[in-house]
């Protein structure tokens, strides 16, 4: 019986790690111009911010990183808003689909708007690794 209840306890660990990977969402956001960048506005819409290195301010040819969680009900959603230098100016909010309702576990981030003004937003690896969202700001080409 011992035997039994410890598989079944086992099992559901491994069911949780393999959960946890695909029920948040890992931005990371690289600065690719040569001004600093400051956050304007951090709204995390749904979810819960598991680790942050998100400060005010994101230097030239830095990143930063945020984890969020899903919750109860919603996958992850934030929006986030840049200045990057005089009348410079990045907002967007990006979604992931709840777990359950997005089997098999494909979770891949989704921009619902982007903003901008003299910047250009690059998003990179969405469709690699689900969960992973690397946005890049650089200035607008002329």
């Amino acid at each position: 019986m011992k035997k039994f209840i410890g598989l079944i306890l086992g099992a559901g660990l491994c069911a949780s790690i393999n959960t946890y990977a695909t029920t948040n969402l890992t931005i990371q956001v690289f600065n690719n111009t040569d001004t600093a960048c400051h956050l304007e506005k951090k709204h995390l819409i749904h979810g819960f911010e598991d680790w942050s290195n998100i400060g005010d301010t994101l230097l030239p040819q830095e990143s930063q990183e945020i984890i969020l969680l899903e919750s109860s009900f919603y996958g992850p959603d934030i929006e986030l808003s840049y200045s990057c230098g005089e009348n410079k100016t990045v907002s967007f909010e990006l979604q992931q689909d709840y777990y359950y309702k997005s089997l098999p576990p494909e979770n891949h981030p989704t921009i619902l708007s982007l903003l901008s003004k003299g910047l250009t937003l690059t998003p990179a690896f969405f469709d690699k690794t689900p969960g992973i969202a690397n946005m890049i700001i650089s200035n607008k080409s002329s």
